[in-house]
């Protein structure tokens, strides 16, 4: 086969991969449209449609603070004379026209009493359609919110009185109707039955017998112990004498105190506290604690004296 120099070898091998990559010689595998410009590691290889991305719109900052507008028309739209705003006699009497006409001197004052007129004339021309427009707009806005508020009570008794849907009407629990139209409240309470009075009325008379008798035991407890109540300085002094043996009497009973007058248990006294505290030892005259003896007397399996 002959050799061909380096110029025909170029334009040879470029006829051949024009041949290779053109669309006659290439067999798509897919439907999609073939695109021979990407290679196939390129996200963009396989040709599939792209869903529309939401448009992000954000609210421009308000700069600035406006004052709240005050509302003209309070308490039921009265002044304080008691005229309502948007009627002409008010609007009248906030725009009264000049009584006295004053007669200039000069030229020039003729012409500021002149103007002074004009703007005085805008300024009760602008109150009077402010007015107006403030009270038209006040209805206007009256209006809208009536309507909302009638929609929405319109959409609330709507879903209120529509019929149960099928899926929880199948699946619901089963009810007997009595019971479920007690629970909604469309019956009332069943009244009592003659039976049920009569054992009521039993009872609560059972009920009343019982405290009526405890009250009069209570009562006669309370009349016998009033014999020995404290009522005076004398009986007081002569309680307290005996009880603490006041005047050193020698046949006085230890155990007739205060204590075992009430029935009480007579506290500890301090010899005792001390004795269950501490215990002494004859070396030194140390004290040694009673747990500590307690606990030498279980080692030594006996009693320590």
């Amino acid at each position: 086969m002959p050799q061909l120099g380096g110029h025909a070898a170029a334009v040879s091998k470029a006829l051949c991969r024009t041949h290779l990559f053109s669309p006659c010689s290439i067999r798509a595998f897919s439907m999609s449209s073939t695109r021979s410009q990407l290679p196939p590691e390129s996200p963009n290889y396989v040709d599939y449609p792209m869903p529309e991305l939401p448009v992000l719109t954000t609210k421009k900052p308000i700069k600035g603070v406006l004052p709240y507008p005050r509302d003209i028309f309070r308490h039921a739209n009265k002044t304080k004379g008691k005229i309502e705003k948007n009627t002409p006699d008010f609007i009248a009497r906030a725009t009264k026209e000049p009584t006295k006409e004053r007669k200039p001197a000069t030229p020039e004052a003729k012409l500021r009493l002149q103007h002074k007129a004009e703007m005085a004339e805008t300024r009760r021309k602008n109150l009077r359609e402010g007015l107006r427009e403030m009270e038209r707009r006040r209805i206007d806005i009256q209006n809208i919110q009536h309507m909302k508020s009638q929609a929405k009570a319109a959409v609330i008794k709507a879903i209120d009185e529509r019929p149960t849907p099928d899926d929880e009407l199948f699946t619901a629990t089963s009810m007997h109707p009595s019971i479920a139209a007690y629970m909604r409240g469309d019956l009332s309470p069943r009244p009592p039955t003659k039976e049920e009075i009569i054992r009521r009325t039993m009872r609560y008379e059972r009920g009343a017998k019982k405290r009526s008798k405890g009250r009069k035991k209570d009562l006669t407890t309370l009349f016998n112990q009033a014999r020995t109540f404290i009522t005076n300085i004398d009986d007081l002094t002569a309680t307290i004498d005996k009880l603490f043996n006041v005047n050193k009497d020698t046949n006085y009973d230890p155990t007739n105190n205060v204590w075992m007058a009430n029935n009480r248990q007579a506290p500890i006294s301090m010899d005792q506290l001390l004795a269950n505290a501490v215990s002494k030892e004859g070396k030194g005259g140390r004290t040694v604690p009673r747990s500590t003896t307690k606990l030498a007397e279980a080692l030594a399996q006996g009693k320590i004296i």
